[in-house]
């Protein structure tokens, strides 16, 4: 089954650094919290964070060992000018305009020593804006304002969901589906031990069928997908859009770089648990399974993640999801439906296989020392391939069509992009589940401890064949 990419769009950091993701998130902890921001405008959230940016950056001292922050005591030569200096030449060098320099040193030398509007509201406003450009990195102000902007709105929206149950004006079908999603959220934390956290006891009506537009790139000859870095996530292969049309302006401006880009809607995403997550109208479409599957993955997120680690964090919810959908099934004595599920199963691991043997075709010829006009014609040949391979496959295996969807849209490198990092590593988490005894408490134990593996040992352990991992030295 095919799960759209869960983003972290909210203060979503837009620099091209990873030391960037890595430092700025005490400034937005520092600007509003969880309570406060629920009750403000995006227009004075993006003021406040610019405004605790400029606190940030003033009362901390930095120093050019791995360009961190130094957050306990000042150290001598930590003046104003070096301050400005580092601070500069970290946000990916955009104060090297000398009047932006001028201004930020000026910014920085009144905020340190406390001046709530050093010299009037013009002046203190225009050290707020040079700030969040300068933080703006390779992105731009416009995408923290739409990020901001579009999780306002939802956080705006929500509707309780006990009020909504027991509201008489309540659609009926509307509301057996919200209890329907109340039960499944109890068997998520008493049987499958993931942590609610107060996430979707609300309700949110989307005027449009998805709730993020997520764009993947690569280059041409690559099914290495582009990388975006976050505040709050880390670093990811993927960036979302809360309207589509920015969504596919983004994508067409990789696509005029000469790079592969694809949008795909997202029906369902997840803060991490930084917010308390709504139950979203397009969570409700189809069956209670697919809501259930919905749930348990994006739980599973809130339960473990790695900052930066797409492979694993996928790999890890995937797991969670379908273990979670077939013990709740079986709970429920639903053992038609159970079989209806395995056999779509079953047809996405035969989809993911078709896939999988796509992109070694691809990455055969990319390594290659063919031409580009060469590649590009291979390239082609193996797409079109794939779509008749499929349908082939269709005819001769499957009872329904499961995956034309996914065919709507010309193939490219970027729709094959993130295949590994959702569907690699399922063997690896079976295994732990198989040696945790089926116990889901004790499989989130092992599976925290591979994540304190360093990252390349990670990724050695989780491209292992179901074969090679069936022992306890590879655990």
């Amino acid at each position: 089954m095919l799960i759209s990419a869960a983003i972290n769009v909210f203060v979503a950091g837009t620099c091209c650094s990873t030391q960037t993701a890595n430092i700025i998130p005490a400034v937005a902890g520092q600007a509003f919290t969880v309570n406060s921001i629920q009750q403000k405008s995006p227009s004075v959230l993006i003021t406040a964070w610019a405004k605790a940016a400029l606190n940030y950056f003033a009362q901390n001292a930095m120093h050019t060992s791995g360009i961190s922050l130094m957050t306990a005591h000042p150290r001598p030569g930590n003046d104003i000018a070096s301050i400005q200096h580092h601070l500069s030449s970290f946000l990916n060098r955009r104060s090297r305009i000398p009047a932006a320099n001028l201004l930020l040193s000026r910014c920085i030398r009144r905020a340190r020593r406390g001046d709530a509007a050093p010299t009037g509201g013009g002046f203190r406003r225009s050290c707020y804006l040079i700030v969040m450009l300068l933080l703006s990195g390779c992105s731009g102000p416009g995408y923290y304002v739409q990020a901001i902007s579009g999780q306002w709105k939802l956080l705006q929206a929500r509707q309780d969901i006990e009020s909504l149950v027991v509201d008489p004006a309540t659609d009926t079908e509307l509301a057996g589906q919200l209890q329907a999603a109340t039960g499944i959220l109890t068997f998520a934390e008493n049987t499958l031990d993931l942590p609610a956290n107060g996430s979707y006891t609300s309700y949110v009506e989307l005027e449009n069928n998805s709730l993020v537009w997520n764009v993947v790139a690569t280059e041409e000859f690559s099914l290495q997908p582009k990388k975006w870095c976050f505040i709050v996530a880390g670093c990811l292969p993927y960036r979302g859009f809360f309207q589509q049309h920015k969504a596919e302006k983004s994508a067409q401006k990789m696509r005029k770089k000469g790079l592969d880009a694809d949008v795909s809607p997202a029906l369902a995403y997840s803060t991490l648990g930084k917010f308390n997550d709504p139950i979203l109208s397009t969570m409700l479409t189809g069956s209670d399974i697919r809501m259930a599957a919905f749930l348990f993955h994006e739980l599973a997120h809130q339960r473990l993640y790695i900052k930066g680690d797409g492979q694993f964090n996928e790999s890890y919810a995937s797991f969670v999801e379908e273990t979670g959908v077939k013990t709740w099934l079986e709970s429920n004595g639903r053992q038609t439906e159970l079989q209806q599920w395995q056999r779509l199963k079953a047809a996405g691991d035969e989809f993911n296989l078709l896939i999988n043997d796509t992109r070694e075709d691809l990455l055969q010829i990319y390594h290659s020392d063919s031409s580009d006009t060469e590649k590009r014609s291979m390239k082609a040949d193996i797409l079109h391939g794939l779509k008749l391979t499929y349908d082939q496959l269709r005819a001769d295996k499957w009872d329904d069509d499961y995956f034309s969807g996914w065919f709507s849209e010309p193939l490219n490198n970027a729709k094959l992009a993130l295949y590994n990092t959702y569907e690699g590593g399922q063997c690896a988490f079976q295994n732990l589940y198989d040696h945790s005894h089926e116990s889901m408490q004790e499989f989130h134990h092992l599976a925290e401890q591979q994540a304190k593996l360093s990252k390349i040992e990670r990724e050695k352990w989780l491209a292992q064949t179901c074969p090679a991992i069936a022992s306890n030295e590879t655990l």
